[in-house]
């Protein structure tokens, strides 16, 4: 896996709200080729230019690390947040051209063990 220092340009292909706090927004590349590979577990950083101020917010990857057409990932809007989530829900719409990083795993599974729990409780 990268570092995450390479960027990729994408668009927004769907921006699908799953309920009233969570929407999940697909990218795909802007040039058309598939994008990298992941490994569960895997974030992406997306920039969100606001202004005259960029934010970087790192969001975990959704879906099957098999389909490259698109990354999927969901944002729990937070109202009292730092602005990220904010931003997403409020002005990323399809079509919209965004920059993300390549896909980082902290969480890589170790291929020599035996076997491997994951626990995840919620979003954000």
């Amino acid at each position: 896996m990268s570092t995450g220092t390479t960027k990729l340009d994408v668009v927004v292909s769907d921006v699908v709200p799953a309920n009233e706090l969570v929407t999940r927004f697909h990218f795909r590349r802007r040039d058309g080729q598939l994008l990298p590979t992941f490994s569960g577990g895997a974030h992406v950083v997306v920039e969100m230019r606001d202004g005259e101020r960029t934010r970087l917010n790192p969001y975990s990857l959704m879906g099957s690390p098999l389909d490259t057409r698109e990354y999927t990932i969901s944002v729990r809007r937070d109202d009292v947040g730092r602005g990220g989530s904010l931003f997403m829900h409020s002005n990323v719409r399809p079509g919209m051209e965004m920059v993300i990083s390549y896909p980082v795993n902290l969480f890589s599974l170790d291929l020599r063990a035996r076997k491997h729990l994951m626990l995840a409780g919620g979003i954000g």
